[in-house]
């Protein structure tokens, strides 16, 4: 989760006003997503959806950190479609420890799905 921190941190310096690239004329608000955690195992649950500018989703490193009884991947889907428990064209998978965050057309409005296999798995979802 150190990890998951600093990759945090390196996106909202980034964000700051006179950063390179940084949205100057408009604030940018991170804020948590609309859900964080797989409530039922093989059901996909949308983690955000609306507009954003970026997106952060981090799944943790150890079955604590998911609130699980053994660690598992996290697949989620940018497309809004729903996943399932397996990577394909447009489903990725994030191993525990893993993370990713992606910057969006300004104002975009996109849904992105997430889904485990074990019921109760929590992830970090950031939008910004």
């Amino acid at each position: 989760m150190k990890a998951i921190a600093r990759i945090l941190a390196a996106l909202l310096l980034a964000l700051l006003p006179g950063a390179a690239g940084a949205q100057t004329t408009t604030p940018v608000q991170p804020r948590a997503c609309d859900v964080s955690i797989v409530t039922t195992g093989g059901t996909a649950v949308t983690a955000l959806s609306g507009p954003t500018n970026g997106i952060f989703l981090g799944n943790g490193l150890t079955a604590t950190d998911e609130g699980i009884g053994t660690a598992e991947p996290l697949y989620f889907d940018p497309t809004g479609g729903a996943p399932g428990t397996v990577s394909n064209s447009t489903v990725q998978r994030l191993d525990p420890g893993a993370s990713v965050a992606w910057w969006v057309p300004f104002g975009s409005t996109v849904a992105v799905k997430v889904n485990a296999a074990t019921s109760g798995h929590k992830f970090t979802c950031v939008r910004w």
